[in-house]
């Protein structure tokens, strides 16, 4: 029973990892892709020790089917948030324009007479 659980926890892990990195994607600056991706990689990697931790713990003190138990509620809390979260209801990816993704140092610093320009020039 827990090669099957393990089975469907691990095909369901792998569409959300996609879906995931898809959405994570199109809402993101182009800008800060690789921070973006930085952080969920470091999140989800650092994880894993930790709740590795916490369950032998649980294990030593309680037993191994307290571990279980608690390892398998925790599964359902992804689920929670999402039903939670506006992404419950999003039925097509999102659209972003390009001044979205946009550079920010080519809309926010546009010279406008009294900001810096970046080319090199002299402003004296």
């Amino acid at each position: 029973m827990v090669d099957l659980a393990l089975v469907v926890q691990l095909a369901c892990s792998a569409a959300t990892g996609t879906t995931q990195r898809s959405i994570g994607q199109m809402v993101t600056a182009q800008h800060m892709q690789a921070r973006m991706q930085g952080v969920s990689t470091w999140l989800t990697g650092s994880a894993r020790p930790a709740a590795a931790a916490v369950a032998g713990a649980i294990g030593l003190l309680w037993g191994v089917w307290s571990a279980l138990v608690v390892g398998s509620t925790l599964l359902v809390v992804p689920e929670v948030l999402l039903v939670l979260s506006p992404l419950h209801r999003l039925r097509t990816m999102p659209k972003t324009s390009a001044e979205e993704v946009a550079d920010p140092l080519s809309t926010a610093m546009a010279p406008s007479g009294d900001s810096p320009v970046l080319d090199g020039g002299d402003r004296s």
